[in-house]
């Protein structure tokens, strides 16, 4: 057994700054949906399509961050980093190198899903939905930078202009529930 000695696994380094970017990404990012589902009409239209008790987690493999979304009760609520076993849809980025770039805009979602760099379980048709939830929710976080996150993106209207107005001023913290 002396060949056990020479060997020793290597274990990688931890992110500490980039987990906590991704962290608070995750963060506004619930917060958003919430908001959204309760200004939004296209958004709440989408989450209702939704079977009720429906659970989505975003998560960042192995360790990192998590985002869960629940809807119970025509309610769409965000619990935070909560562990959920039997998530209706998980969709997962594989490292915290790829969540960190993918939550500042240096790697769109498409390029992402390209490249291979995530994973889903769960129903794809779900996923289109909650996907288009999403490209509205980062339309409605950041305007000025949402052609970094998004292929294209749609032409401002009134409805566009109220709910970011809303968003900024009391639905950024998660004041509308």
């Amino acid at each position: 057994m002396a060949s056990d000695q020479r060997y020793y696994q290597l274990t990688p380094g931890r992110k500490p700054i980039q987990t906590l970017i991704t962290r608070t990404a995750f963060l506004m990012l619930g917060h958003a949906f919430q908001t959204a589902y309760r200004v939004d009409p296209a958004v709440k239209k989408e989450v209702d399509s939704w079977p009720e008790t429906f659970t989505f987690v975003m998560d960042v493999e192995p360790d990192g961050p998590r985002m869960v979304l629940v809807k119970r009760n025509n309610t769409l609520q965000y619990l935070g980093e909560r562990e959920v076993y039997n998530a209706d849809v998980v969709l997962a980025v594989k490292n915290v190198e790829f969540g960190f770039r993918m939550m500042t805009g240096l790697l769109s979602i498409p390029r992402l899903v390209f490249e291979n760099r995530q994973y889903v379980k769960g129903d794809l048709a779900v996923v289109a939905s909650i996907l288009r939830c999403m490209n509205v929710v980062v339309l409605m976080m950041l305007p000025g930078v949402a052609g970094f996150f998004l292929k294209k993106v749609p032409r401002l209207n009134m409805q566009t202009i109220k709910n970011r107005v809303v968003f900024y001023t009391v639905g950024w913290l998660g004041q509308i529930k």
